[in-house]
């Protein structure tokens, strides 16, 4: 038998209706930039710039949602932004993107050639195959992309021609990456640089504080570019050893070292000696210039002449002498040309001139002009200042720094890397050819972009062998620029009502109120509409009636051009709509200019203050909570205007005088008479109560129905309806959820009836003040008026 003991258990009967939550409004605009039919939230007007704009500002020209939006979250923090775009027919929105090739590759970054729609993997082709282009874009993310070697392809964030100004640089050498297995992505925009991302091909590769580096899930959280990393393991995977060191291959130029190492430089010939080939000797028979020849032949010198003819019969060092069965070759040291500079015979100058370099030897010692004379590759000599010039025929300048990264190789296999270039020190005349073989430690030498001379060269490494491993992409020297990102064709309606519809979701979005942002056509206030019903009423939508419709411009009357459009073109009889009228001027702070928008930004914005600060169940209209902040209208409208729009259901944001510009009606789209044609109750109904009582009745789902079931239920909402009375929500309510509505009927097929009885508090809309003019000296008891 067991040990006695006392255990514990929790049953929690205070499930009650919440009476808070977090209102978020949503607007569908035709941005240039930002993710396309996906709701985004934005907290402010800064973040709002940064994800749907460009340069972070509005331009002249664009969709006056992007104004309204930014007009809300002057005040609130909470908005869902959705980015409609053509994505359809030939010209849709397209993102722009460059190749990035692996270490391996035969084929240098590029641009893409074209832009594409998906963002789903693409499919890498290593063959190189060439895609069908004559769509202008990649339709399919099957599409074969000559993706020839790509380590992976970068892209743009979201879809537009702003792609097409961002550029990346690729850095791999380890004393900057800090990570083995990493690099570094540098993300550059109109040439700035604006952040900076490490990352590997390696999906399970994690930094020093445990963070998954991989491309793909890294740039996710970039505010500018996304990546797609090749899946082809034969070309981003290696089984090699990994080198890891970094530094310079010593590639000596013989001729330099031999010039610096000790009793070389003033070597004098000797007669009958052997000269090895590589040897230097110094002769100075030129006043203020030596001549430095190296011995290319080996052989003995001459015995009858005491020094070879290395000067020339006009005083100028020669190319090439023979001693006996030695040959010397000239090695000169170059100088670069500078105005009012000494220079001493014998000393070669190099000139610019325009894209080429052109060489200049001085003739006699003097002190350069204070203006560079004409040189040129077809003028022989120049004179300048007190010194005289000769054309010298010269090579060009190269270098032999090779640069390191990582690469990945099976130990004593032979690197072919004839495609690398190598290069000779640069105040060197002549170019000495390097080995065309070597041995080195780490053979991990790229490609350097400055090309002069490319020199046959291959390697043997002899270290040990590694485990499979990433491969490294090629490092980049200049940026990669970003290409084929396009902005497609104008937007269309049903562009627009295709991202108003990602609204839908109500496990997905939090939305209590739907703003037309101006586009003000029956096709997508109807949609909004649709909205709205599909999330049980939960939100409401605020449109507004056409510019030109205000303006009298179909009929010339303003008044009957509003109401037609009200009745007969939108015809809606719904009490999710609030229809408002007129436009409203703002500043336009970006372009320096006023311009008129829709309203719906400005009623969402004093509907939301509203609700926050007092609740759903009061109006968000007349002068104590219902003045918005713009700066005119675009139509003053009479008071039998005003009347003739309010029997249409249309609000009217009136112009008074000293009193600003006032909401002044609060109706919804319902047609027939009833208390939810009051905006009011309609979003106390809708928006507050139905969302929460449906949320708490949800925790007695699978309980049950019986009466002490029933008897929580009433209780948790009678805790919650009664401060609904005292904060004047409500002029009473009854429960009723008993035996007398649940019938054994319902009872039997898992039903159990709730019903709340509400009586809303109904609004002054006309008060009737009554003057009584009395007799004097009469008691007003005695009157006896009673109205």
């Amino acid at each position: 038998m067991p040990m006695p003991k006392v255990t514990t258990s929790v049953v929690d009967l205070s499930t009650r209706v919440s009476a808070t939550g977090t209102y978020n409004s949503a607007i569908v605009v035709a941005a240039k930039k930002g993710p396309i039919d996906t709701p985004t939230l934005v907290t402010s007007q800064t973040d709002f710039l940064e994800r749907f704009t460009p340069d972070e500002v509005l331009e002249i020209g664009w969709d006056t949602a992007l104004y309204e939006a930014y007009i809300y979250l002057a005040q609130h923090s909470n908005l869902y932004v959705v980015r409609a775009a053509h994505t359809t027919g030939d010209e849709p929105a397209l993102y722009g993107g460059c190749h990035i090739r692996t270490y391996k590759s035969t084929v240098e970054h590029a641009p893409l050639d074209a832009g594409f729609k998906d963002t789903v993997e693409h499919t890498f082709n290593g063959d190189g195959g060439v895609p069908d282009t004559s769509t202008k874009h990649y339709d399919t993310p099957d599409d074969v992309i000559d993706f020839e070697n790509d380590a992976l392809i970068i892209y743009g964030s979201s879809q537009g021609a702003w792609n097409n100004d961002l550029a990346v640089t690729i850095i791999t050498d380890p004393d900057r990456v800090k990570l083995d297995g990493a690099f570094i992505i540098n993300v550059y925009k109109n040439k700035v640089l604006v952040e900076t991302h490490t990352v590997s091909l390696d999906p399970a590769l994690k930094n020093g504080y445990g963070v998954n580096c991989y491309a793909e899930d890294v740039l996710r959280a970039s505010n500018y570019i996304r990546a797609d990393v090749n899946d082809d393991e034969d070309t981003i995977k290696d089984t090699s050893y990994e080198v890891k060191t970094i530094g310079n291959v010593a590639f000596k130029n013989e001729v330099t070292e031999a010039i610096k190492a000790a009793g070389k430089t003033s070597m004098a010939i000797l007669r009958e000696h052997t000269y090895t080939a590589g040897s230097i000797v110094k002769v100075a028979k030129i006043d203020g210039a030596d001549g430095y020849y190296k011995c290319t032949i080996a052989g003995m010198t001459a015995i009858e002449e005491e020094e070879p003819d290395f000067i020339s019969a006009d005083g100028a060092y020669l190319n090439e002498v023979v001693d006996g069965a030695a040959t010397w070759q000239l090695a000169e040291i170059l100088k670069p040309y500078a105005v009012n500079a000494e220079f001493s015979k014998g000393d070669i100058a190099v000139v610019t001139k325009g894209s080429s370099k052109v060489y200049y030897r001085a003739m006699v010692n003097g002190t350069t002009g204070a203006t560079q004379p004409e040189f040129g590759d077809d003028i022989y000599t120049v004179n300048d200042g007190t010194i005289t010039w000769a054309n010298v025929n010269q090579t060009v300048e190269t270098y032999n720094e090779i640069l390191y990264t990582y690469l990945k190789k099976q130990k004593d296999e032979t690197l072919d890397l004839t495609r690398y270039e190598v290069y000779s020190d640069a105040y060197l005349a002549v170019v000495e050819k390097l080995a065309e073989t070597a041995t080195v430690q780490d053979p991990t030498i790229v490609a350097h972009t400055k090309t002069e001379k490319t020199v046959s060269y291959t390697a043997t490494y002899t270290g040990n062998n590694s485990g499979e491993h990433y491969v490294m992409p090629k490092a980049t020297t200049t940026p990669i620029q970003l290409a084929g990102g396009a902005d497609g064709a104008d937007i269309l309606t049903s562009d627009k009502i295709r991202a108003l519809k990602t609204l839908k979701n109500t496990n997905d979005v939090n939305v209590q109120l739907i703003m037309d942002g101006g586009c003000t056509t029956p096709e997508f206030q109807r949609a909004i509409d649709e909205v709205c019903e599909y999330r049980e009423m939960s939100c409401k939508g605020i449109i507004s009636t056409p510019y030109v419709n205000e303006m009298g411009m179909i009929t010339g009357d303003p008044q009957a051009d509003v109401v037609n459009y009200r009745k007969y073109q939108l015809n809606a009889n719904t009490r999710n709509l609030e229809l408002y009228a007129p436009h409203q001027m703002i500043y336009d702070e970006f372009n320096d200019r006023n311009i008129y928008v829709s309203p719906s930004a400005f009623v969402a914005s004093r509907i939301m203050s509203v609700a926050e600060e007092y609740g759903w169940h009061w109006a968000a209209a007349g002068y104590n909570r219902g003045v918005i902040n713009s700066l005119d209208v675009a139509k003053v409208y009479d008071p039998t205007e005003v009347d003739t729009f309010s029997d249409a259901q249309i609000n009217t944001i009136i112009k008074e005088p000293g009193m600003g510009n006032v909401i002044f009606d609060e109706l919804t789209m319902l047609s027939k008479s009833s208390d939810l044609q009051d905006a009011h109750i309609s979003r106390y109904i809708d928006v507050y109560l139905r969302p929460r009582l449906k949320e708490a009745l949800k925790q007695f789902l699978f309980e049950f129905n019986d009466e002490q079931t029933r008897t929580l239920i009433t209780k948790m909402l009678t805790t919650f309806m009664d401060p609904e009375v005292s904060a004047r929500a409500l002029y009473d309510y009854r429960i009723v959820c008993d035996e007398t509505n649940n019938k054994p009927r319902d009872i039997q097929n898992n039903i159990c009836n709730v019903w709340i009885f509400v009586q809303c508090m109904k609004l002054m809309k006309f008060i009737k003040l009554s003057l009584i003019v009395s007799p004097y000296g009469v008691s007003f008891d005695d009157l006896g008026y009673t109205g």
